[in-house]
């Protein structure tokens, strides 16, 4: 995080940007695949 305090403020909000789009994507795609998971699990 020390690295990001000299970057310029465009570079943060494509940072926040990416990382925003990362968890987003990640929850969508991993929270299916959990719920089948622990489905075939219990069953």
């Amino acid at each position: 995080m020390l690295a990001l305090m000299g970057v310029e403020a465009g570079m943060l909000k494509g940072f926040a940007f990416t990382t925003i789009a990362g968890v987003l994507i990640g929850v969508i795609i991993t929270r299916p695949a959990f719920a089948k998971i622990v489905e075939y699990i219990v069953k």
